[in-house]
Formats: C-alpha cells, structure tokens, sequence
C-alpha cells in the first residue's frame, strides 16, 4: 500500500473542494443535473470520487433525477431539497431498502411506504436507489420485496 503524501492528500481535498463548490453552484442554480453528472465523469473527478463520499452520493442522485425526468416524474429527489437533504433522504431509503434484503419483520420492511409518502419519493427514485447502491447486495431480493410491499399497500 502506498501511503500519499501530505502534498498529494492537500492536492486532492483542493481539488475535492473545487468540485464539490461547482456542483453547489449548479444545483443552487439551474439544477442542470447533466452538468453534475458531466463533471463527476471527468478523469480528475473520477480520481477523487473513491475519496468524497458527499461528491459521489450526488452524482448518483444525479443520475436517479435524470432518470426521474425521463420518466416524466412530477418529483424527483431535488425538488425542495438541498444537496445535503437529497443526500439525507438516499441514505435513509437505503436503510429501508436494506430492511427487506436482511429480511426484517414485515412490520419494519413496511415503513418504507410511510417515508416514500412523507418525502414524496417517487417508485423510479426507489428503482434507481437498489440498481446503484453499491451497498444494496441482492439488488433482484429487494426490488422483488418492494414490489410486494406495494402491491400488498398499508
């Protein structure tokens, strides 16, 4: 294991920082999600990404609300939310989405429903979650668990 130096690591938080202001700046404001994901795909960001969890969670939102708008959603996950509350928002849905893949009580799998409700996600963000996430293993387990949630309702 090579071990960067402290020159090498305060090239990367710079540069980390440089990105991350960029991505604010489009998201604050035009919310051009093409941009984000256009910058997070450049060769200097993609060095970067493995160590700015905050950049790489906003590329997959990115990607999920691009996803949201091809689909002709009427919310995607930036609606009303700041970077930082989209970020919030996908990392308690994948703690939902986890309670099916670890077979927890339907009774807890089941509030994933509530929240979708009370956060207005829509099923195409969910969908987008479980095919990203690396943390989500058995991507086919909870799509199949959460259809059946839907299908059984509250």
């Amino acid at each position: 294991m090579i071990i960067p130096t402290y020159e090498e690591m305060l090239a990367v938080n710079t540069l980390s920082k440089e990105i991350e202001k960029k991505i604010d700046i489009i998201l604050a404001g035009d919310g051009d999600f093409d941009k984000v994901v256009e910058i997070v795909k450049q060769k200097e960001t993609q060095e970067i990404i493995t160590r700015n969890q905050r950049i790489y969670l906003i590329y997959l939102i990115s990607e999920i609300v691009l996803e949201e708008k091809a689909q002709n959603s009427s919310r995607t996950l930036f609606d009303n939310r700041s970077a930082d509350e989209a970020i919030r928002v996908f990392r308690k849905l994948t703690l939902f989405l986890r309670r099916i893949e670890f077979d927890f009580p339907v009774e807890q799998q089941k509030e994933i429903i509530y929240y979708i409700l009370q956060e207005k996600i829509s099923v195409t963000a969910v969908l987008g979650i479980i095919k990203l996430n690396k943390t989500i293993v058995h991507k086919d387990k909870v799509i199949n668990g959460f259809i059946n949630i839907l299908g059984k309702g509250q």
